[in-house]
């Protein structure tokens, strides 16, 4: 009796074939996206550059659908309160070589370090009736603030789902590393 091979049948795999040595099973890539199911494990490279990294901190990401922002206008703690009750989850540990672990935490310093200055300052010129320069504490405390949450994070979530957790903050040499997304 001779076995076929059946063209309909789905998928029995979707392992990496180009890196069989790779231990990151239901990690795909999907575009710009990295895409992996709820509770896989990251390969143990960098995210940004691909190079050879230990496994970092477990990192909880929270998503929910962008419509729920429109609560904002009506009021924000109905917004919290609804986006608290909405929210999907889900916990990845991405790898990051020395280099990037190094400006990851360079830009936290900075933003912690910055806006606590910063605010300190703006009081003290306020207080000193020195308004333009309070002003100018203020935009500091802004910029120290969006450097910390643009520079300091790793991954973030663009999706989350009961099966799918779709991230976005990769380098492109790491997602070229990973097999296509089959759906």
């Amino acid at each position: 009796m001779t076995t076929s091979k059946n063209p309909y049948a789905p998928p029995q795999s979707f392992e990496s074939t180009a890196h069989p040595s790779s231990d990151s099973k239901g990690v795909w890539r999907d575009g710009k996206d990295l895409v992996s199911v709820q509770g896989a494990r990251l390969p143990s490279r960098c995210v940004k550059c691909n190079e050879p990294a230990t496994p970092g901190k477990p990192v909880q990401l929270w998503w929910h659908h962008g419509g729920f922002y429109l609560f904002v206008f009506l009021s924000p703690i109905i917004y919290i309160i609804v986006a608290l009750i909405a929210r999907n989850g889900a916990v990845v540990t991405p790898s990051l070589c020395n280099h990037h672990k190094n400006q990851r935490t360079q830009a936290n310093l900075i933003a912690w370090i910055g806006s606590i200055g910063t605010f300190f300052l703006c009081i003290y010129f306020a207080d000193i009736g020195q308004g333009a320069l309070a002003l100018m504490s203020v935009a500091g405390f802004i910029t120290c603030i969006a450097i910390g949450l643009i520079r300091g994070r790793t991954l973030t979530a663009k999706r989350i789902d009961k099966v799918h957790v779709r991230m976005g903050g990769c380098g492109e040499e790491f997602l070229d590393s990973l097999p296509r997304f089959p759906l």
